[in-house]
């Protein structure tokens, strides 16, 4: 199974009505975000590498873009565009992991629990990016261990401020997926605090920054 899409079901069918998400002021309820992620399936490849702002399509992209046994690459939209046109290019001729099983195409579905759906990328600063994957399983154990350690319910509201492009952002919004509490990856041009979150992922020194800014 994994990374999140099961539980997402189960939000859907249980809670339709519930906020799933929140980008810039504009919500999805649960309902809203599966029934949007289906629908994107069948334009869905193999592999999807998604170079976009922090948005609710973007949301949906990512949903659709780790079902069945697809895997997906985000790279951060602002790298210069022959960057991103270079790691899009190799990510291309290397292929896709696995091709879309039979009937796998159009189901909202997780996956083998060991394979790939995601392939992150180091931040590039001095080179081309290098690439590396994380499997459906690995995200699991580590949802199951956060959501114990810190005592995370479904009341809970998660910020996470900064691009999904991170990867520690993009872990934030899967867990809350995986949880059943909203996500709330900020925009610069939103107020970060009008959220009300309960609970902020951040780096230590955007905390601080945040901290800061709060006092």
């Amino acid at each position: 199974m994994m990374p999140f899409l099961d539980k997402l079901q189960r939000w859907a069918d249980d809670r339709p009505d519930d906020t799933a998400v929140v980008v810039g002021g504009k919500r999805l309820n649960w309902a809203d975000l599966r029934d949007a992620a289906t629908l994107r399936l069948g334009e869905t490849a193999a592999t999807t590498i998604l170079a976009e702002p922090n948005s609710l399509d973007f949301v949906v992209a990512y949903t659709a873009a780790v079902a069945g046994e697809r895997r997906c690459a985000v790279l951060d939209p602002l790298w210069p565009h022959a960057m991103i046109d270079e790691v899009t290019g190799r990510m291309r001729q290397t292929g896709p992991a696995t091709g879309l099983h039979h009937g796998e195409g159009d189901q909202l579905t997780d996956g083998d629990p060991d394979s790939t759906f995601l392939i992150g990328l180091t931040s590039g600063t001095t080179s081309v990016p290098k690439a590396f994957t994380r499997s459906r399983r690995s995200w699991q154990v580590s949802f199951d261990a956060s959501i114990e350690f810190f005592g995370l319910t479904p009341e809970d509201r998660t910020l996470a401020p900064g691009p999904l492009a991170a990867s520690l952002n993009l872990y934030a919004l899967s867990e809350c997926l995986y949880a059943g509490r909203p996500s709330i990856p900020w925009r610069p041009s939103t107020s970060a605090m009008s959220t009300r979150p309960s609970l902020t992922t951040a780096s230590p020194a955007l905390s601080s920054c945040l901290r800061c800014c709060a006092s």
